[in-house]
């Protein structure tokens, strides 16, 4: 696993579902595995057994950081609207692609 594009995904789902500035993030997997970074982190899940329609983006491949930003910000974008993908975009203080014109 990717650490940039875990952190960049997570980050970007924090954002997006925990607005007003409040802390903390969750971990999700299918099970209760622990996933290694690349560089030997172990990751354990905080919850298991999550649906999968409540999922944002895999962290698990190897894509690039900010290809899964762009990624997570068009499931946001999806899922939330183009306006809340936007805001995400802004605290993050990304300059990537618009979700709205």
């Amino acid at each position: 696993m990717d650490r940039l594009a875990a952190a960049g995904t997570g980050l970007c789902g924090r954002a997006a579902h925990r607005p007003g500035g409040k802390r903390g993030a969750l971990t999700f997997a299918g099970n209760a595995d622990a996933l290694e970074s690349l560089s030997g982190i172990r990751i354990v899940p905080d919850r298991t057994g999550w649906p999968a329609s409540g999922m944002l983006a895999p962290v698990g491949d190897r894509r690039q950081p900010a290809k899964a930003l762009d990624e997570t910000l068009r499931a946001i974008a999806v899922r939330y609207g183009a306006r809340t993908a936007d805001f995400v975009a802004m605290q993050l203080e990304y300059p990537g692609p618009r979700a709205s014109p």
